[in-house]
């Protein structure tokens, strides 16, 4: 009877023994995943932050670049209407400012 008792509380022992490796080794399997997914995702979301920081550049300098060209607009035709260029370059050159005028505004591109 005791012999039998043994045997059995073995076998029992043998068969937790065995559901704890099998749950130890799922445990293992999930973490892994997991860990797989939480790579992926901050992959994810570092791309996302990088494209965010391009487009954000990308508009910083297309706004900078409007301001800068809309002043540089308005200054070259208050200039052109406003300034007083002597009178012996209206005569031989009449061109000669707007000429100006147009290359300092194609310099800003």
């Amino acid at each position: 009877l005791h012999k039998a008792e043994v045997q059995f509380s073995q076998t029992l022992h043998e068969k937790d023994v065995e559901l704890a490796n099998v749950q130890h080794a799922r445990d293992l399997f999930q973490s892994r995943v997991q860990h797989e997914e939480d790579i992926d995702l901050e992959k994810t979301l570092s791309v996302r932050e990088n494209l965010r920081d391009q487009w954000q550049q990308l508009t910083d300098q297309a706004e900078t670049w409007l301001v800068v060209n809309a002043l540089l607009l308005g200054v070259s035709f208050t200039i052109l209407i406003e300034a007083d260029y002597p009178l012996s370059i209206h005569i031989r050159y009449p061109w000669i400012a707007v000429l100006y005028h147009a290359l300092a505004c194609a310099c800003t591109r």
